[in-house]
């Protein structure tokens, strides 16, 4: 009787030295929610959900498409104590000219993302055939006659050959930009179309 005594006392002094604290990502997040890897930033109102798919953008004869996907329960270690889990999405993009793939991006290992209201995804994304990396916003369009529809905008960039930028930018080009070359590879501030 005496070990099932402690074997329960064990078990529960466990379980409650091993819990995980739960903090809706969509709430004010705290620094110390990244520490000693007790809590868990978990998308508890789906909000990221309406994003999961492949969205799709056609301009003449070339095609666009971005791959969203969720990962749930990521667990994330980085310098100066950084440790906690939390729910993110990862990207990949596809290029088409003329209905032929002529960029295939790999797929993000880590997620990222910050989704504080339904509608809006904040996510960082890799430019691989210009070796930029800059911010993304990703909104849903909410119109009744724009259902399945999302804006793609890059933020924090400026049009290196723009006499009036408006935007400042994010980070600095690895490759040289010559004149009247766009600053990246995919399109800015399109409306996308669920597939």
């Amino acid at each position: 009787m005496k070990n099932i005594v402690t074997t329960i006392l064990v078990l529960v002094l466990y379980s409650c030295g091993s819990s995980q604290t739960v903090v809706d990502m969509a709430d004010e997040r705290k620094e110390e929610y990244r520490k000693n890897g007790k809590y868990y930033i978990k998308d508890k109102k789906n909000f990221m959900n309406s994003f999961i798919g492949t969205w799709q953008y056609i301009n003449d004869n070339t095609e666009f498409r971005v791959t969203l996907s969720k990962i749930e329960k990521y667990h994330y270690i980085g310098p100066f104590n950084v440790n906690y889990y939390k729910d993110g999405m990862v990207i990949q993009y596809q290029k088409y000219k003329n209905g032929e793939l002529v960029y295939n991006s790999t797929v993000g290992t880590h997620p990222n993302g910050v989704i504080e209201e339904f509608g809006k995804l904040y996510m960082s994304f890799n430019d691989y055939e210009k070796r930029n990396n800059y911010l993304l916003d990703l909104i849903l369009i909410q119109e009744p006659d724009k259902r399945d529809k999302l804006r793609f905008t890059l933020s924090s960039i400026i049009l290196r050959n723009n006499p009036n930028p408006k935007r400042l930018e994010y980070w600095l080009s690895s490759g040289e930009i010559n004149p009247g070359e766009s600053f990246f590879s995919v399109p800015d501030d399109i409306v996308m179309t669920k597939m």
